[in-house]
């Protein structure tokens, strides 16, 4: 029985990788009442001949790359289009043979210039029938077999395509969920960005010019903005003086890192509708719009995270809050928090300790001072508000200080995870959030 069991579950497992092999090598499987015109693997095939009245196109492959070509050009195709075009080509089929033709007048195939050729199969295009407009006629010729069928019309719209359709308008390509580092160099901005998983988030963080935190929202925005930009036009394809296009000393440049290399877009001078553009894919000298352009180039402080403390304000265990020529700490104990000062009111303990730890974190900072001179120069010897807080998220103590000085808000922050001596500029009413709270634990 047991033997039995065994010879079952092979057979089984034959069967089911007999199947896909067969599907792998056959593709996928005709309709019922259909006649197959043409089958082909879209991984084996190299090249795609189509015929215009007026042109004829070749889309080439090289390499792992889709190239397409006319009398003059080759430069590289749009993987999308390319892709969609051998998906159509894998099984083509029709319910509607003609079994018995007239003349090729009849179907508009008397003197067709239209097809679409792969390896020995030419798809010749006719007209549509008066009965209905979406599909066409068509000449299957192969060897000496010539078959005469309708199909969907979404062939001849391939075949119709011209140069400049087929032609890769990307202005950079990547996959944006698969970027390891973002590298910009601009004139208001030099900076790279590196990710940063944790489970199903991608948090990015700024590794030069500073150790930061970046704003994951505006990086990831940004990603799918620059993989989404496309050409607006075609300056040169083949250019011989890049200085004329001001791509010989870029203004800006934008390098992706993904597992498959590095991609990188080169930016020159103004141009009409946008700025002149160069990748690392194609030679060719295009029109980027200047949208893209102005993402690429803002300033540093606009990619950062603005939040000072990223706070769980539930895993706080403590808070020591000097403020006003006073000292208070606070504990939690059963949910419930205690103070040092045993006069105070245990509500407004409550109240005045989760009206400090939201205010906490809802800090955002305006501005940045990467390398301050001295703490003197902002106020921060002497801060008007200093909070230490103890946490699970985190070993030690964190320091929070701000202070007003000059008419300006300065904040900062030491201690536990804290690796830079970053100055924040803080916005005109940050203490607004924390007065009630000092008021019920320190007095007016």
């Amino acid at each position: 029985m047991k033997q039995f069991r065994s010879t079952a579950v092979l057979l089984i497992v034959a069967i089911i990788f007999g199947g896909y092999l067969y599907f792998r090598e056959r593709g996928p499987a005709a309709g019922v009442g259909k006649t197959v015109l043409l089958r082909t693997d879209p991984d084996s095939v190299k090249q795609v001949s189509i015929s215009q009245p007026n042109s004829q196109l070749s889309l080439i492959k090289v390499g792992e790359t889709w190239m397409v070509k006319n009398k003059t050009e080759s430069v590289p195709a749009d993987p999308d289009g390319v892709k969609s075009l051998l998906d159509n080509l894998q099984l083509v089929q029709s319910g509607s043979v003609v079994t018995k033709p007239g003349k090729l007048s009849e179907y508009g195939l008397n003197d067709a210039h239209n097809y679409i050729a792969v390896d020995a199969t030419a798809i010749y295009f006719g007209n549509s029938p008066s009965f209905d407009k979406n599909q066409v006629y068509v000449q299957v010729r192969s060897g000496n077999n010539k078959t005469i069928a309708l199909l969907p019309t979404t062939l001849r719209d391939d075949a119709l395509k011209t140069f400049a359709n087929w032609r890769d308008k990307a202005a950079i390509r990547f996959d944006n969920t698969k970027v390891s580092q973002l590298q910009i160099n601009a004139p208001n901005i030099t900076a790279t960005f590196v990710p940063k998983k944790d489970k199903d988030t991608t948090n990015w963080k700024i590794s030069k010019p500073v150790i930061a935190k970046a704003n994951a929202g505006t990086v990831e925005s940004f990603l799918s903005s620059l993989s989404n930009a496309q050409a607006t036009d075609f300056l040169d394809d083949n250019p011989t003086d890049l200085k004329k296009w001001g791509l010989t000393n870029p203004q800006a440049a934008v390098q992706i890192s993904t597992p498959n290399g590095i991609e990188e877009l080169k930016v020159g001078k103004t141009v009409t509708d946008g700025v002149a553009a160069q990748n690392s894919v194609s030679n060719a000298v295009f029109v980027l719009p200047s949208s893209i352009y102005d993402l690429i180039n803002r300033n540093l402080s606009d990619w950062r995270d603005k939040d000072l403390l990223s706070l769980n304000t539930g895993k706080v265990t403590q808070m020591q809050i000097t403020a006003r020529g006073k000292t208070v700490t606070l504990d939690l104990s059963s949910a419930n928090w205690t103070a040092s000062n045993s006069k105070l009111d245990k509500t407004l303990i409550n109240n005045a300790a989760s009206d400090l730890l939201v205010g906490m974190q809802n800090l955002q900072a305006q501005n940045f001072i990467d390398a301050p001179k001295s703490m003197a120069n902002y106020g921060l010897d002497h801060p008007s508000l200093k909070v230490q807080l103890r946490s699970s998220q985190w070993q030690g103590v964190k320091t929070l200080e701000m202070v007003s000085h000059n008419g300006k808000n300065y904040a900062r922050l030491s201690g536990a995870d804290v690796t830079s001596n970053t100055v924040y500029v803080m916005p005109a009413h940050v203490f607004d959030a924390f007065s009630d709270a000092l008021d019920h634990l320190l007095g007016k």
